[in-house]
């Protein structure tokens, strides 16, 4: 039996909580029969405040999920993987190790002539998973911030960082 909560914290945060630790920003359609897996058991929360992180993806509230949902069904409900906290800082390993690495010393460098461009850059390959599913980044400097110490740490020892 699914659970929906509609009561929201101040500022429009959602918590996760035990017995909902998966959160997902409502993108084009508010949750209602059909428009998420059926066997998932979930709650919903508001959309954040204007200002707060995951605004702009979570324009029909907060999915909190008891459990993960695989790649195809986020991507076929058009639901966004909120990324904060230690999630933030996985994805900005992940980005480094994956898609940064082989350059790290030339990335450094290229801060120095046009970080905005860097930045841009940054935000548009954590915009979206490999397979195809979407993220909502609550911190966007505090992600670029932390691929930055990963390139400087890659440049200067040579080594990956771990995820």
């Amino acid at each position: 039996m699914k659970s929906m909560l509609c009561s929201g914290t101040p500022g429009g945060g959602a918590p996760q909580t035990e017995d909902y630790p998966f959160r997902y920003a409502l993108v084009n359609r508010p949750a209602a029969y059909g428009c998420l897996p059926g066997d998932l058991r979930y709650k919903v929360q508001p959309r954040p405040d204007r200002g707060q992180p995951h605004y702009e993806m979570a324009r029909h509230g907060v999915l909190l999920a008891a459990r993960k949902l695989t790649s195809e069904e986020a991507v076929s409900f058009e639901l966004a993987e909120m990324i904060d906290g230690a999630a933030l800082a996985e994805l900005a390993a992940s980005i480094v190790n994956e898609r940064m690495v082989e350059h790290a010393s030339e990335y450094v460098e290229s801060l120095q002539d046009d970080a905005a461009m860097f930045s841009r850059g940054v935000l548009q390959a954590a915009e979206r998973s490999d397979s195809g599913v979407m993220r909502s980044v609550g911190d966007g400097a505090q992600l670029v911030a932390l691929v930055v110490e990963g390139l400087r740490r890659v440049a200067s020892t040579g080594r990956t960082q771990a995820n």
